[in-house]
């Protein structure tokens, strides 16, 4: 009990120093109204609803760009709600004569005092829900939220046009920096700008294709810390194809044992690559669960600091008791769309094909063809479909060439992409890469 008073003393002396903040804070907007727009809160944020009122209220006279003073809002006040407000705008103008500068730092213990507000809340509803199913994955979920760098969701015209403004010029400015992670082909980074945060990337391919070649080079060449969950091969499997790719050892020397002193050579020197980059987590579990998936993407944002995603592959992942095939893939899209967004990360997953292409003369796969989801059509932000012609042409003129075809691109155009493919040590590369070298 002793504790828990502690506990409840301490919540209200928060509550106060917020309470004490939020006012100070309506106070510096009244005598210098600009800031408003470099202060990170709703009004929601605020504990009195007066002054979520209030702030509201400058908010929406500093979007249809009304003189602030506090005259005109207790005028704009009167007419809002029929309430009069001018003593207490006058007080906090009076309180914030001195501490102008101080209007971040109020900003922040108003952001930080919600955000453990919301905290106990959560706990809360876990000690009330702890036998119920997903109880805990939920309060991971909303705990998760509480990280993100933002707290706002609705947003006036004005509001979403800064927003956009600031955004632009954060890309002018790093201009020659890519925008997002590394597809580890330029053709492709042209087209795109990379792996944009809270996209859902798919690859498709009929299998021999080279989708588990193509996304572990993507992921050793991403440049970023990542997460890769791979359903289908174990680690060992993974890493020895990391291993031919980065030292340029023959994959069939290594698969039979067959390896010489140079190979050996090769393969530390690959190891030694490997180590020096950003590295990751991997996750090797047989058909993992949608729900496994999702806590694991969080914890690995959380813990590690994880810039992409990496799944391999999407019919691969288990289906519930009760849910058709496609019904089950359809609902994993979806969910992998909303995680990407969530969690402000790419998410990259493979997909197969349908045998149907098979039967086709152009056995090039659109996204129609994607096996059990129409899903992908609308949640998907990229869809990459992959072809080799010398897989179907002996004869063909494209031997060691693989296609990657842009099927949707919300960033950018769409259309193929020819790299070059370097079987025999699983690489793939830029056509013009192709003897300058692999970076």
């Amino acid at each position: 009990q002793s504790n828990g008073g502690h506990n409840m003393e301490y919540e209200q002396q928060e509550t106060e120093q917020s309470l004490l903040a939020g006012q100070h804070l309506i106070g510096s907007i009244l005598k210098n109204p600009e800031i408003i727009t470099e202060c990170d809160i709703s009004s929601d944020m605020l504990f009195s609803r007066p002054d979520q009122i209030i702030y509201e209220t400058l908010l929406e006279m500093t979007a249809d760009k009304t003189a602030i003073d506090p005259i005109t809002v207790t005028e704009r006040l009167l007419e809002k709600t029929g309430q009069e407000y001018l003593e207490r705008i006058m007080l906090y103008a009076t309180q914030a004569g001195g501490s102008q500068k101080n209007y971040k730092a109020y900003a922040q213990i108003i952001i930080e005092a919600h955000r453990k507000a919301q905290a106990r809340e959560i706990a809360r509803t876990l000690t009330n829900t702890l036998n119920e199913p997903n109880a805990v994955e939920n309060a991971i979920q909303a705990l998760m939220k509480l990280t993100s760098e933002s707290k706002k969701y609705e947003y006036t015209f004005a509001e979403a046009m800064q927003v956009a403004i600031t955004d632009i010029k954060e890309r002018t400015e790093n201009k020659d920096k890519l925008p997002g992670v590394s597809t580890c082909i330029n053709a492709l980074n042209d087209s795109t700008g990379g792996f944009h945060d809270s996209d859902l990337i798919v690859i498709a391919a009929r299998p021999a294709m080279g989708k588990t070649a193509l996304v572990l080079n993507m992921l050793l060449r991403a440049g970023e810390k990542i997460g890769f969950i791979s359903g289908e091969q174990g680690v060992s499997q993974i890493f020895q194809r990391c291993l031919c790719i980065e030292g340029g050892v023959n994959s069939s020397n290594l698969r039979t044992g067959n390896l010489t002193e140079s190979d050996w050579d090769f393969l530390l020197t690959g190891a030694s690559k490997i180590k020096m980059k950003k590295g990751g987590q991997v996750y090797d579990k047989s058909s993992p669960t949608i729900d496994e998936v999702e806590s694991l993407a969080r914890r690995w944002v959380h813990d590690y600091d994880i810039k992409a995603l990496y799944i391999d592959y999407l019919q691969r992942l288990k289906k519930p008791d009760g849910k058709t095939k496609t019904e089950s893939v359809s609902e994993n899209v979806q969910r992998l769309k909303d995680l990407a967004r969530e969690l402000k990360i790419p998410v990259i997953v493979l997909a197969q094909v349908k045998r149907d292409v098979e039967s086709r003369n152009d056995k090039r796969p659109n996204m129609s063809d994607i096996s059990d989801s129409s899903e992908v059509e609308k949640e998907a932000d990229l869809v990459i479909t992959m072809y080799r012609d010398e897989y179907y042409n002996e004869n063909t003129d494209q031997r060691a060439v693989i296609e990657l075809n842009i099927e949707k691109n919300r960033h950018g155009p769409t259309g193929c992409v020819p790299t070059k493919w370097s079987s025999n040590i699983m690489r793939i590369s830029d056509i013009t890469e192709a003897t300058a070298g692999y970076n």
